[in-house]
C-alpha cells in the first residue's frame, strides 16, 4: 500500500544503515505504525537507528539519541499494550536504559531537563514492571538533575512535578502491590491512548466515538433506553452486530472493567 511506504522505507533504512532516509521518514513512519498496528516493527527499527546515530561524532547527537530512545521506549510500551507479550515491555526498558546511558556518557553536552526525562521514563517503566528497587535508583538519578546549575524550574516544572508524583506512586506501590498491578496496566493504557490521539490529531482523522450511556459504542448511533448493556456495564450497543464489530478494540477494556468494576 502507498500509505505504508514511509514505514517500509524506515525499516529498510534501518537494515541498510542509511541515516539520511531514517531521518527523513521517521515521523511519517511512526504515524503509519500506529495506524496499521505495526508498532513492534517500527520500535525495533528505532532501536537500530539509535545505535547507528550514537556512533556519529557531533555535539548535537547525544541529545537527539536520548530523545529518540525515549520515543522508542514509548512505542515498545504501546506494542506491549497491543500484544501483551513481555518481550515488548523488556525492549521498552532496554530502550530507556540506552537513552540514560547515552545521557550519562555525554553529560557535558546534555540538557539536564532531557536527562531527567530519560531517567524518569526508565523509573516509571521499571515500576510498572514491578522492579521497584531498580525504579527507585532510576528516580534518584533523575532527582540529581534537579540540582544541576543549568536546570530551570520554569522550563522543567512539569517534569519536576511528574517526578515527585512518580516517587509518591512508587512508595504507594511498594506498600500496596495488588492495587499497583492494576494501576500499572491502566497507566500504560492511558499512555497508549495519548499516543494514538496525538497521531490522530496530526493526521486529521476523527477520534472514535466515546463510550456513552446514550450512544452505541460500535456505530455511535443514539439509542437511549433501546441500547443493550455490554457485560462490563460501561458501554452499550444497538445489538449483537455492533458489539461483534467493536469487540476487537473493546476486548481488553471489557475484561479489565469486569474484573475491576
Amino acid at each position: 500500500e502507498r500509505e505504508s511506504f514511509a514505514l517500509e522505507a524506515f525499516i529498510a533504512g534501518a537494515e541498510l544503515g542509511d541515516l539520511n532516509s531514517l531521518f527523513l521518514v521517521r515521523e511519517e513512519a511512526k504515524e503509519v505504525a500506529f495506524k496499521k498496528g505495526r508498532l513492534r516493527e517500527f520500535a525495533a527499527s528505532m532501536d537500530k537507528y539509535l545505535r547507528l546515530l550514537s556512533a556519529v561524532d557531533h555535539v548535537t547527537v547525544p541529545q537527539q539519541v536520548v530523545l529518540y530512545a525515549i520515543e522508542a521506549g514509548e512505542v515498545h510500551e504501546a506494542a506491549f499494550q497491543q500484544t501483551d507479550q513481555s518481550a515488548d515491555y523488556k525492549n521498552a526498558v532496554l530502550s530507556y536504559k540506552f537513552g540514560c546511558d547515552a545521557a550519562t556518557r555525554r553529560v557535558e553536552v546534555m540538557s539536564p531537563i532531557t536527562t531527567l526525562h530519560a531517567w524518569n521514563c526508565l523509573g516509571l517503566a521499571l515500576k510498572r514492571a514491578g522492579e521497584y528497587g531498580m525504579a527507585y535508583r532510576a528516580y534518584r538519578w533523575a532527582y540529581q538533575c534537579l540540582t544541576h546549575p543549568d536546570f530551570s524550574l520554569l522550563r522543567g516544572k512539569s517534569l519536576h512535578d511528574g517526578l515527585m508524583t512518580n516517587l509518591g506512586a512508587l512508595n504507594y506501590a511498594m506498600s500496596n502491590p495488588t492495587e499497583a498491578a492494576f494501576s500499572n496496566r491502566e497507566g500504560l493504557r492511558q499512555q497508549n491512548e495519548e499516543h494514538r490521539n496525538f497521531i490522530r490529531n496530526k493526521s486529521g482523522a476523527k477520534p472514535p466515538v466515546a463510550p456513552s450511556s446514550e450512544a452505541c459504542a460500535g456505530c455511535g448511533a443514539s439509542g437511549g433506553h433501546n441500547l443493550l448493556n455490554c457485560a462490563c456495564k460501561r458501554v452499550k450497543y444497538c445489538g449483537k452486530a455492533c458489539q461483534e464489530a467493536a469487540w476487537a478494540a473493546h476486548k481488553k477494556d471489557c475484561k479489565r472493567w469486569r474484573k475491576h468494576p
